[in-house]
């Protein structure tokens, strides 16, 4: 996982770069970062979401970020 980390936001890449994460304070927005055909019901697909989502939870709660919950 690639993070960048920019005031007020931290920033997420998969390392099999086809997702993103953009993380601030109680927010996250999932990007397809792949190019050409992507298929989003693959499976490495979609375990690479998971394990990005995941690891990014920790870091950024690790950060002091306030990661949203389920209501």
């Amino acid at each position: 996982m690639q993070i960048i980390m920019e005031p007020g936001q931290i920033n997420y890449t998969a390392d099999g770069g086809d997702w993103k994460l953009i993380v601030r304070q109680g927010y996250f927005e999932i990007v397809s970062a792949a190019t050409g055909e992507l298929l989003f019901g693959s499976g490495q697909n979609l375990n690479n979401l998971a394990d990005l989502i995941l690891a990014a939870r920790d870091h950024a709660r690790s950060q002091g970020i306030d990661w949203p919950e389920g209501q």
